[in-house]
């Protein structure tokens, strides 16, 4: 018998697939649950109930995602620039906010709606 192991590619947000088994590796968080910031984005308001205002350090062409806790994507927002003002309607609770430029993830947070 052999190991078969599935997982989420690419980054955990895609469909679920065959991938190598990683004996004796680590499966403890790689990070703080500060979330990534790689480039630092200004959020707000958090908590919120029907909008964000995003503020990068530098313009660029940027794609937001909100995830619910079960990691679904349940919202996206494209923009170019600096600031964003993004109206978006979301149920109570907390959701994960990921910033990707280029397909890179450079920064996340959570974000509570209310």
């Amino acid at each position: 018998m052999t190991d078969a192991v599935v997982g989420r590619l690419p980054n955990g947000t895609g469909a679920f697939q065959a991938v190598n088994p990683t004996p004796a590796a680590s499966n403890e968080p790689l990070s703080t649950g500060e979330g990534i910031a790689i480039k630092p984005f200004e959020v707000y308001p958090n908590p919120t109930s029907n909008w964000l205002k995003i503020e990068a350090p530098e313009g660029g062409q940027y794609q937001a995602q909100l995830f619910n806790l079960t990691g679904q994507v349940v919202q996206q927002h494209p923009w170019n620039g600096q600031t964003t003002q993004w109206d978006v309607q979301m149920p109570a609770g907390i959701y994960l906010l990921l910033i990707t430029e280029n397909g890179q993830a450079i920064f996340s947070t959570k974000v509570v709606f209310q």
